[in-house]
């Protein structure tokens, strides 16, 4: 089964679960955790702070939250551990694989009372990124590392959405998100091009998958 075609598979199962209220009045402390509220179209079910505004920890406690979610990182980090000590739960998500991404996808959306719109979020992307079925297939090595060789794995979450836009990872076979490997095993996997992405651009995809792929096919484009 084709990614594309998976993913589509996934949306129509995903769409299936009915809409609940939401049980949580929630906060969202990411920029990250925001986006992804936003592109489910549920950004008017909760609120958003930006960690870093100098009366951020005043905002965050009275806004009577009691759910935080967030990406984990370090910028959040003083708002979630307040919250913390006042036992108001907290959700992290730094989703880098499929399953972790949709997986997370499912949950914020059920938090806040839709989780239909995780299917329908998919479905959306596998449109917008859908490649011409008649173009050339471009092989692509995504090299996170140059000493010692990391390179991205099939499990990556950017993996498949490259693949769903017609560009196939040189290791997608591999589960791992990333994986070392020896310099002699990428010339063997004998990709078209070779391109250096970062570790930001790995664990952003899930927030940001459709311009996450925009920027590596504009750099693909750049450098050929």
């Amino acid at each position: 089964m084709g990614r594309g075609v998976g993913f589509v598979v996934l949306a129509l199962a995903l769409a299936c679960g009915g809409d609940t209220q939401p049980v949580h009045r929630v906060l969202s402390v990411s920029d990250a955790t925001t986006r992804v509220a936003r592109a489910l179209e549920l950004g008017d079910q909760l609120r958003s702070l930006d960690p870093n505004t100098p009366d951020a920890l005043t905002r965050a406690l009275a806004s009577s939250a009691t759910l935080v979610i967030s990406d984990g990182s370090a910028a959040s980090a003083g708002v979630r551990a307040a919250f913390a000590s006042r036992s108001v739960a907290e959700r992290v998500f730094s989703p880098t694989s499929t399953q972790e991404a949709l997986s997370a996808y499912t949950e914020i959306a059920t938090v806040l009372g839709k989780p239909k719109a995780a299917g329908a979020l998919i479905a959306r992307v596998t449109r917008e990124l859908g490649g011409n079925p008649s173009a050339k297939r471009q092989k692509v090595a995504l090299v996170l590392q140059r000493s010692p060789l990391r390179v991205v794995g099939g499990g990556a979450y950017l993996s498949h959405l490259l693949e769903t836009a017609g560009i196939d990872n040189a290791f997608a076979s591999e589960s791992e998100v990333s994986l070392l490997i020896q310099p002699a095993r990428l010339e063997a996997a004998k990709p078209d091009r070779v391109l250096d992405v970062t570790q930001a651009a790995l664990d952003s995809a899930w927030a940001d998958p459709v311009g996450s792929v925009r920027a590596l096919t504009g750099a693909l484009s750049s450098t050929h």
